[in-house]
C-alpha cells in the first residue's frame, strides 16, 4: 500500500524516481577524474594564451626581451640611487606636469591602483569592521 501510494505522489514507480534521482545526482556531481580533466584543458587553454607564438626568429627573441625590460631597470635604477650607487636627478627641477606623467607611468607599470585605491578601501573596511571611522 505504502508503494502505491508513494508511486501515486510522485507519478512513477520508486524504482524509477530513485533512477531518475540517481541520474540527477551523477549530473550535479563530477568526480576526480572529470575535475582532473577540465582542469587540464583549462592548463593547456592558459599556456597556450601565454605563450608567445613564434620564438623562430632573432627578432621575435629581441622583441620580447625588450618588452621585460621596463619594470627591472627601473627598479634597478630607484634602487641603486637609494642605495647610493648613483646619483638621482633633483625632482625639484622638473616641472609638476612631469612628474605627473612620470608617476602615473610607474602607477602603471607597478600597479599604482593597489595604493591609490584598493589598499585605502580594504584599511576603512577593517576599521568599520572594528567599530571605528
Amino acid at each position: 500500500m505504502l508503494s502505491r501510494l508513494f508511486s501515486w505522489l510522485v507519478g512513477g514507480s520508486a524504482s524509477g524516481v530513485i533512477h531518475a534521482a540517481g541520474e540527477a545526482a551523477d549530473k550535479l556531481t563530477t568526480s576526480d577524474e572529470e575535475r582532473m580533466t577540465a582542469q587540464g584543458a583549462e592548463n593547456a587553454s592558459a599556456r597556450a594564451f601565454a605563450a608567445p607564438a613564434s620564438h623562430g626568429t632573432l627578432f621575435d627573441v629581441l622583441v620580447d626581451g625588450l618588452n621585460r625590460l621596463p619594470r627591472p631597470v627601473v627598479t634597478g635604477y630607484i634602487f641603486g640611487g637609494i642605495a647610493g650607487w648613483w646619483e638621482l636627478p633633483d625632482l625639484s627641477q622638473f616641472s609638476p606636469e612631469w612628474l605627473y606623467a612620470g608617476g602615473t607611468v610607474l602607477g602603471f607599470w607597478f600597479g599604482g591602483r593597489l595604493l591609490s585605491r584598493d589598499l585605502p578601501a580594504a584599511v576603512l573596511k577593517i576599521l568599520g569592521s572594528l567599530g571605528r571611522r
